[in-house]
């Protein structure tokens, strides 16, 4: 909170976070590269280069003398100026703050979401408080129509996050992406960061500079016939499941026919946990969601952890199935055409309350954490399986509390009746 030199040192940490979040979209595949300092340029940290489009980041860590980015304080600060001229040139700009700018995240969002502008002044600025919020930015932007300033708004984004979050967030990427400690790994991407100035870096760029400090991606050798083996796993998994039930037919559910569609219509990564007593249909409810999302193009890996011996890494996870990687990596890689799944019964098989392979449960914590790594740049959703006893006393307990977070963050928890 003092300015001067802790001020100072403070936002170019905060600055170097987001930094390395771009070298990841950029890793990903979803910018060809981000330009640091980029000479003449006063109103961004970098660029990322989108298909040609300059996404240009102004990284703010916090505003001192207020609560948050007012419409003016943005103006004052020259950034609503700036966000203007690069805008005109059809090009991007993002905010990314500590302290929140409501007023244009709010306005940003909501254009974003509008079908046209016409739907945009109709319902999401009919109410007097966002009608104000938008005139006053047309008035600050210098914009002769209300129209022109909704264009302006589609092309803007805000984000925001404290420097411990933005480092949980990058954590599972390091850990999914990178042979190597991912604390070491976060370090590396910061440093290249910082001293990178006018520089412009592409992915090719960023792996020689991790390899020369001994840090590896890990890539899956997509032989021939591998995809057919992941639909193999999934399908042996169905068979047995189908084997259990009456006449071989199964009874529909409604967790599960919800949660089917809900992940096949869903833009966004999600997580679901299905809860219910022995005997209670869990299983059942599986097979009917991984036949379901199979159904709808997604790419789904399903397995039982009650048929595998307990191991302690992801890694050795997958060599259980006769993977050459995690199961996790492995469905991402393989399958980097279209949504994924990863489908884990039996999660009670590594319950820490009934005492049963405890440490196995960290290896699936692992997996899930993997997952969320993965997602930078897909959907990547988690489907897992447990008795109604071990989850709640699971949640319940201590010792396995942030396991839990970790495994189902989402809060989504379809339940059986």
């Amino acid at each position: 909170m003092l300015p001067g030199g802790p001020a100072g040192k403070a936002g170019i940490i905060h600055e170097a976070f987001w930094g390395v979040y771009g070298m990841v979209q950029v890793l990903a595949g979803e910018a060809k590269a981000i330009r640091i300092e980029e000479p003449g340029t006063d109103g961004a940290e970098f660029y990322l280069d989108r298909g040609g489009v300059h996404e240009h980041w102004q990284a703010k860590r916090q505003l001192l003398s207020q609560k948050v980015w007012s419409l003016q304080s943005l103006k004052r600060e020259g950034i609503l100026e700036f966000f203007r001229d690069k805008v005109n040139r059809a090009e991007a700009c993002v905010f990314a703050s500590i302290s929140d700018a409501p007023e244009l995240r709010g306005l940003s969002e909501n254009a974003r979401a509008a079908r046209d502008w016409e739907e945009f002044e109709a319902k999401f600025i009919a109410s007097k408080s966002w009608k104000g919020n938008f005139e006053e930015l047309r008035k600050q932007l210098g914009h002769q129509s209300g129209r022109e300033s909704f264009e302006f708004l589609r092309r803007i984004r805000i984000e925001g996050a404290r420097e411990s979050t933005q480092e949980s967030l990058l954590m599972p990427v390091m850990k999914a992406w990178f042979v190597g400690a991912p604390q070491t790994v976060l370090s590396l991407l910061r440093d290249l960061y910082i001293t990178s100035i006018h520089q412009t870096l592409t992915a090719d760029v960023i792996v020689k500079y991790l390899d020369g400090h001994g840090i590896r991606q890990r890539t899956v050798p997509v032989a021939a016939g591998l995809r057919k083996f992941l639909d193999g796993i999934t399908s042996a998994y169905v068979a047995g499941q189908r084997t259990k039930l009456i006449r071989g037919k199964n009874i529909s559910r409604h967790a599960a026919a919800e949660l089917v569609a809900r992940l096949a219509k869903s833009e966004t990564s999600l997580d679901a946990l299905i809860v219910g007593p022995a005997g209670g249909g869990k299983s059942a409810s599986l097979l009917e969601i991984a036949e379901g999302l199979r159904a709808a193009g997604i790419a789904v890996l399903a397995f039982r952890l009650d048929r595998i011996k307990p191991v302690t890494s992801t890694e050795a996870l997958g060599k259980q199935l006769d993977l050459p990687e995690s199961p996790a990596v492995v469905l991402s890689q393989v399958f980097n055409d279209r949504p994924v799944a990863l489908i884990v019964d039996q999660l009670d098989f590594v319950s820490a309350t009934s005492g049963r392979h405890t440490d196995f449960f960290e290896v699936v914590a692992a997996l899930a954490e993997e997952a969320r790594g993965l997602r930078t740049s897909r959907q990547f959703h988690v489907v897992m399986a447990c008795r109604q006893f071990d989850s709640t006393m699971t949640i319940e307990s201590a010792v396995c509390f942030r396991q839990m977070k970790a495994l189902f963050r989402s809060g989504y928890l379809p339940k059986q009746k």
